[in-house]
C-alpha cells in the first residue's frame, strides 16, 4: 500500500512540477514574441491560468500527506495529549466532511458543463476540462484524509508540520 501511495505522490510531484515549467515557457515565449515581433500567442494567458489552477490544486492534495495545511497547530502541539488528540481529530474529519462535499458539488458541476458543451475563448478547449481538477483533487485528498486518520488511529501520534510524528 506504501508504494502505491509513494507512486501516486510521484507522478503529482511530476506533474505539478512539469505544470510549473510550462507556464514559465509559455510566458518567457510569449513576452519574447511580444517585446520583439508585437505578436503575442492568443491562448497563452489563458492556458497558464489554467495550468496554475491545476498546479495549485494538486499542490493542495500533496500538502496533506506532509501536514502543511492551515491548521490550528497551537492546540495540536499542547502538552495535554488528549485535548491534541481531540483537535487533530477534529481538523481532520471537518476537512474529510469538506472535500467529500466539494467532490460531489464538483462532480456536478462538471457534468452540468458537459451537458453544455461549453468551450473557452481562447483555447477553445471543453470548459469541463478545466473545472475536472476540482473533484479529482478534492477526491484525492478525501483519500489521503482517510489515510492519515488511519495512521493516526492505528499508531497514536499527531504528525507535525512536514509529516514527521510527534
Amino acid at each position: 500500500m506504501q508504494k502505491v501511495i509513494l507512486y501516486f505522490d510521484w507522478i503529482e510531484k511530476v506533474i505539478v512540477a512539469s505544470g510549473i515549467f510550462l507556464t514559465s515557457v509559455i510566458i518567457f515565449v510569449n513576452v519574447v514574441l511580444r517585446y520583439f515581433f508585437d505578436s503575442g500567442v492568443v491562448w497563452a494567458e489563458e492556458a497558464v491560468r489554467y495550468i496554475i489552477i491545476y498546479i495549485v490544486m494538486l499542490g493542495s492534495s500533496l500538502a496533506i500527506t506532509k501536514n502543511e495545511h492551515i491548521a490550528v497547530s497551537i492546540f495540536e502541539t499542547s502538552s495535554v495529549k488528549w485535548f491534541a488528540h481531540m483537535i487533530y481529530a477534529l481538523q481532520n474529519f471537518a476537512s474529510l466532511a469538506f472535500t467529500f462535499i466539494v467532490t460531489y458539488l464538483g462532480w456536478g458541476i462538471v457534468e452540468s458543463l458537459r451537458a453544455t458543451s461549453q468551450i473557452s475563448p481562447a483555447m477553445q478547449i471543453p470548459m469541463w476540462w478545466v473545472y475536472l481538477i476540482f473533484p479529482l483533487s478534492t477526491g484525492l485528498m478525501s483519500i489521503r484524509l482517510i489515510i492519515n486518520i488511519f495512521e493516526w488511529m492505528r499508531t497514536h501520534h499527531i504528525p507535525t508540520k512536514g509529516g514527521e510524528a510527534e
